[in-house]
């Protein structure tokens, strides 16, 4: 959906819709990562300001892990 995605937590029923900069997070979620890692992916795919884009990225694993569409690993 032109780089947009739902997300549906199947336990609880919910849908989440995500923005292009969300999906692409999500995309990068593959296999578990931290938000350096997922900044360092993504500053290869968009020219923004990497402070900026630290902070969104970690809004948009806080949100998902509130949804519980993610677990946070703690190392």
């Amino acid at each position: 959906m032109d780089g947009e995605a739902v997300l549906l937590n199947t336990q609880s029923g919910i849908y989440f819709g995500m923005n292009k900069t969300a999906s692409a997070i999500w995309n990068l979620l593959e296999v578990p990562k931290t938000v350096e890692e997922i900044v360092a992916g993504m500053m290869a795919q968009f020219s923004v300001d990497h402070d900026a884009l630290t902070r969104d990225v970690e809004d948009v694993v806080k949100t998902l892990g509130s949804k519980q569409l993610i677990e946070r690993l703690q190392v």
